[in-house]
């Protein structure tokens, strides 16, 4: 913000002038031309500001030129209430970002007190939260589904500054003040004074065929935070101060006042004196009554003329000295409460809400004895709503009489619309309105100007229909017994609540309950119960059904693992949940998988996304083959973003090795413009039985069945995996970057491996500055390598000096990824001279033939061309005995690997496997305990069978295209998303041969 002081005397009539003229537009402005000592930019136009003078508004710090007045189209902090249509609470977060903007005083929100919402592009200062109101984008509908056309929701600055007006093509956003509008739906930017030239109907933009239409969710709205709705965990992310009703500056000690000026010390209500919060207004010493009063409306953003306030002198505890105004001079160390003035009848603004089939609003006079009940009577026949009887109205007759009940479908409701929570309030028939809002005003007038009043249908005539999804229950029960569990647990009331789905396979259910405070209720009880000594997890899941969109929409259902790729799990899950509606993104963390396919059960059609590694995409194929005969969508497609460390399945598809940072926004066009590929799935069924000393078999556990999408190892590839859990597990501390998973680390300790021992002691891969001469050793330098050699240690090479060359967050990561490495050089240094021949310990039966066995340490058997980060382990080699691998050939192929040196050679590109077969149906006899490991998951299996058939149909994968996407970027590209992809890396996510 420009640095200003104010004007000399002969231009204050002009600034007065102004002053008069903007408010005349409603924008609630207070300009006063100020004198600029710095460079300083127009927050309507983004340019320069020219000469020495500007117009700085007092309240919200809005700076502009003088001809940029007259079409300016943003409105002050204190009149953006005003404009909210539909008020939805915001769900905030701290703000690691820098270069952001203050949606509320318009300054830089630098520093640990930034705030961001989790939805919208909302970036407020801890200090500003309580004077911002809730206009976060509403991504469902409470009730029926709207009539009209579907609006743009836009907000205000914090664009990139290569966004382009829809209107003029001229750049419109600027990253150091806040200019431009963007839609939270579609992306499209605009000046705030081009936006009457944009239509008004939103399209939802590029990604259209991905987004879950806001009119397509249906959740009974509440006093409950929007995180419940949105599933965001009550822990995470939490803003500072979540429990406070209000925030100030305040709180901490205050600053020096600036030269010439003092602190006032004003609170806003009874309720800012009971909980000690206050602002500090600065003023000039000389300052009269009515600046003083003017600049405390200016500091709490209330609108209005400073002629219906005053000010009156706190006195102890919270206790008034008097009713009039003052009239002395405030000391520096007094406080005061600012107070509107006593008056007789008012004009209150009355909204339609859901229910509203007419105008947003209507304005309606109250006098001394208008109640509820005649404000309806008066609102309802102005917003186009019927009433059978008004004289019933007026009457009281919608109290809940069941005589009259179907004569009288609505109510009115007072609704606090506080930017962290949206409280509603319905008012009894008697309710005395001007009573009312002088309650509300004496409590606090910043309250007073985020109240409204709305008509809503009642709920006896709409009950809510509020589902519940409660897992943690034990599995494998039936309905009856899963409602004998939660009715004891939950206290449920059968006439409330009842079991609308059951997920017995999950130990899950579905409650479906009929009063929203009763859900409420429900909620609460089950985070804190316990069924059988297992704690409870509720999930708010909406209703999602098929809206009137076009035929080739078909919403993207997306999962997100924050607990894979270190910190990108958390970038998609929050940039994922601003570009599309939140209610089709589901955090893995919170429920799994299961809440995600429940909410999407009635959709026709629909896409997946899993964003996470090889284990994650897994368990969500896993979870849809055990609950697609419950979905209407019987094979919906996957598509992955890799944020693993192997990879193995996503580089098969063409999503790559890794996620670099995309732009989210790019992941979804390619995700809409990728083909649908048929995969198959693998049943691996572990049956173990231990021959005992008599001759008869028994059985150490029960059977259980695993599903296989990669590979499947036995012997030495399992058994490192296992080690490095094992050691993970007992000390977790030094495994905790995103670098600890096996696969990839294993092939980066299985090279080291593979190169000392092709290259004995002759090459020395530490960073030069670490390097210490040895007596006992001669070193080779690389440069004096052969060719060949040269070759295969390059890469190596490369990883041991890198960690020099990062940010100090990166050398920290690496650090963590080379004790990994460690711990698999380690491993299979150990287990280089271990001597183990598989085909005399176990048997090996391929569509029901016997196989013979070469001497091999592992035995892997693969469904994809990919192993080990990318490794081709079965080879391109034509062979006559094999047929060619794919991912749907219903085949699987058998490959031997002779131990860790043939491993690390297969790693390097050097030689590949050892063919064994190739068949739909494999039977594995084992005579002793093996290491097994699926897609990465190793455990010790005892003694017993193997057996590993097809899973069934196969599964609709998303593959890639190799064409380039079309255009679809979000609005302008956000530079925290700005990266580069590996450009080492085939189109395919496979690594090329040396």
């Amino acid at each position: 913000m420009a640095d200003c002081r104010p004007a000399p005397p002969e231009t204050a009539d002009r600034g007065r002038a102004e002053k008069r003229f903007q408010n005349s537009l409603g924008l609630g402005h207070s300009f006063k031309r100020v004198a600029l000592t710095k460079p300083t930019f127009c927050h309507h136009c983004s340019d320069f500001l020219w000469g020495l003078s500007g117009f700085l508004c007092e309240a919200c710090n809005l700076m502009c030129h003088e001809k940029c007045l007259k079409t300016l189209g943003s409105a002050c902090s204190s009149a953006a209430p005003s404009a909210v249509r539909i008020p939805v609470a915001h769900c905030l977060a701290p703000d690691a970002h820098k270069r952001r903007v203050c949606c509320v005083c318009r300054k830089q929100t630098e520093g640990n007190g930034a705030l961001r919402c989790q939805v919208c592009e909302l970036h407020v200062h801890a200090d500003c939260v309580a004077f911002s109101c809730a206009d976060c984008r509403q991504c469902h509908v409470d009730g029926p589904p709207p009539q009209d056309t579907f609006h743009h929701h836009w907000r205000e600055g914090n664009l990139s500054p290569a966004a382009r007006c829809q209107a003029c093509r001229r750049t419109c956003g600027s990253s150091d003040v806040l200019a431009g509008v963007r839609c939270e739906w579609c992306g499209v930017t605009c000046h705030a004074a081009c936006r009457p030239s944009v239509a008004p109907e939103c399209d939802l933009g590029p990604l259209r065929r991905l987004m879950l239409h806001p009119a397509c969710v249906r959740l009974p709205s509440g006093n409950s935070s929007e995180r419940r709705c949105f599933r965001i965990a009550e822990g995470a992310g939490r803003s500072p101060g979540d429990g406070d009703d209000v925030e100030s500056p305040g709180d901490g000690p205050p600053a020096a006042p600036e030269r010439g000026k003092r602190f006032v010390k004003v609170y806003d209500g009874d309720e800012a004196l009971e909980s000690a919060r206050f602002r500090l207004v600065s003023v000039v010493r000389t300052a009269g009554n009515r600046e003083i009063l003017e600049a405390a409306l200016r500091a709490f953003y209330l609108p209005g003329d400073p002629r219906h306030f005053q000010l009156q002198e706190a006195g102890g505890l919270g206790r008034l000295r008097g009713d009039d105004e003052r009239n002395g001079d405030p000391g520096d160390g007094a406080a005061w409460i600012l107070r509107a003035k006593g008056g007789g009848a008012e004009v209150i603004q009355v909204y339609g809400g859901a229910a509203r089939r007419g105008r947003d609003f209507v304005g309606v006079g109250v006098s001394q004895d208008a109640t509820a009940a005649s404000v309806l009577a008066e609102v309802l026949p102005r917003l186009a709503l019927r009433a059978s009887a008004p004289s019933d109205l007026r009457d009281g007759a919608f109290s809940g009489s069941p005589g009259k009940d179907d004569a009288t479908p609505f109510e009115l409701q007072e609704v606090f619309m506080s930017a962290k929570r949206v409280e509603k309030q319905t008012l009894t028939p008697q309710q005395n309105i001007l009573e009312r809002l002088h309650d509300i005003r004496k409590m606090s007038l910043r309250r007073m100007n985020l109240t409204r009043f709305y008509v809503a249908e009642r709920q006896s005539r709409a009950p809510a229909q509020v589902s519940l999804l409660i897992g943690g229950l034990p599995p494998l029960l039936s309905k009856e017994q899963y409602w004998q569990l939660t009715e004891e647990a939950l206290d449920l009331k059968s006439h409330l609540a009842d079991i609308s789905h059951v997920y017995a396979g999950r130990g899950a259910v579905g409650l479906r309950l009929r009063c929203w405070s009763e859900a409420e209720r429900v909620f609460t009880s089950a985070r804190a119960a316990r069924v059988r000594g297992r704690s409870l997890t509720p999930l708010v899941i909406p209703d999602v059904r098929a809206g009137p969109a076009g035929e080739d929409v078909r919403p993207l259902l997306v999962f997100v693992n924050p607990k894979s790729g270190g910190l990108k799990g958390e970038e998609l899950l929050r940039g994922f949940r601003k570009i599309l509606n939140p209610h089709q993104v589901f955090d893995l963390s919170n429920g799994g998988p299961l809440p995600g396919f429940h909410a999407f059960r009635a959709l026709p059609s629909f896409r997946v996304l899993v964003c996470g590694g090889d284990g994650t995409v897994g368990w969500v194929l896993g979870d849809l083959e055990a609950l697609r005969h419950q979905l209407a969508c019987r094979e919906p497609p996957v598509g992955i973003v890799p944020l693993g460390t192997g990879n193995d399945l996503a580089r098969v598809l063409r999503w790559g090795a890794g996620y670099g940072g995309e732009d989210p926004a790019h992941i979804l066009a390619c995700v809409d413009e990728a083909d649908e590929v048929p995969m198959d799935r693998w049943t691996v069924l572990l049956d173990a039985r231990d021959l005992g000393e008599d001759g008869a078999e028994t059985f150490p556990e029960a059977p259980k069945i695993v599903h296989m999408s990669n590979y499947l190892g036995v012997g030495i590839d399992a058994e490192l995996s296992l080690d490095f859990h094992r050691a993970r597990q007992d000390d977790p501390d030094k495994f905790t970057s995103r670098y600890g998973a096996p696969v990839p680390l294993r092939s980066t300790g299985l090279r080291l491996v593979c190169e000392r021992r092709l290259l004995g002691s002759r090459v020395d891969l530490r960073p030069k500055t670490s390097r210490r001469p040895s007596p006992s050793r001669e070193t080779l330098p690389v440069s004096v390598l052969p060719p060949s050699d040269l070759r295969r240690v390059c890469k190596t090479a490369k990883l041991a000096t890198t960690c020099e060359r990062r940010p100090p967050l990166l050398s920290v990561l690496s650090a963590a990824r080379f004790h990994n490495k460690g711990v698999y050089v380690k491993a299979g240094l150990q287990k280089i001279s271990a001597a183990r021949s598989l085909h005399r310990e176990l048997q090996l039966q391929v569509d029901g033939l016997d196989v013979a066995l070469p001497n091999v340490q592992g035995l892997i058997f693969l469904n994809i061309p990919s192993w080990g980060s990318g490794a081709d382990l079965w080879g391109s080699e034509a062979d006559a005995r094999y047929s060619k691998p794919s991912i749907d050939d219903g085949l699987l192929e058998v490959v031997g690997v002779t131990g860790v040196v043939h491993m690390g050679q297969v790693q390097s590109g050097l030689r590949s496997g050892i063919r064994i077969a190739q068949g739909n149906y494999a039977r594995v006899t084992l005579r002793k305990a093996f290491p097994v490991q699926v897609d990465g998951e190793p455990w010790l299996q005892p003694p017993g069978h193997i057996v590993v058939s097809a899973a069934g149909p196969k599964v609709r994968m998303l593959r890639k295209s190799k064409r380039k996407p079309e255009k679809a970027t979000h609005g302008a590209k956000d530079e925290r998303w700005e990266s580069s992809a590996p450009s080492d890396r085939r189109a395919d996510g496979m690594k090329p041969r040396p």
